[in-house]
């Protein structure tokens, strides 16, 4: 942990349940997998403060906020509601990865398609 994140452990806080959005965790994956961990485990009790603050602040934020980092998973949610996409060519250019939640998009996206094409974006210091 650097300093800075211990001059503003909130900010650090939020973060990392922002980092934990973007890649589909949620408080329940958290706490599953600290269930799976032996007692003992210096992760597991980790885990389940972090899955009890996220869950804290979710209650918090939910319905006075709208947080932008929910953003992703209501697009999902919608998508497997509505077949929007079904019947369309969809392209995908340019892009050089995707987060755990955009592969989720994506893959709901083409399920109801006959034409799909990705093409990523390889810089030349990758090394992929």
């Amino acid at each position: 942990m650097s300093r800075n994140s211990l001059k503003s452990p909130k900010r650090f806080l939020k973060k990392k349940i922002n980092e934990f959005k973007i890649n589909s965790i949620s408080a329940t994956r958290l706490e599953l997998a600290a269930n799976k961990l032996e007692d003992g485990h210096p992760l597991k009790a980790k885990l389940s403060d972090l899955a009890t603050i996220y869950q804290a602040f979710e209650g918090m934020v939910k319905n006075a906020y709208d947080d932008s980092a929910n953003d992703l998973e209501k697009l999902y949610e919608l998508l497997c509601k509505h077949n929007f996409f079904e019947g369309c060519n969809v392209y995908v250019d340019g892009f050089s990865s995707f987060t755990a939640c955009e592969h989720k998009i994506i893959g709901r996206i083409f399920i109801y398609h006959i034409f799909n094409k990705v093409t990523t974006y390889k810089s030349s210091s990758s090394s992929y």
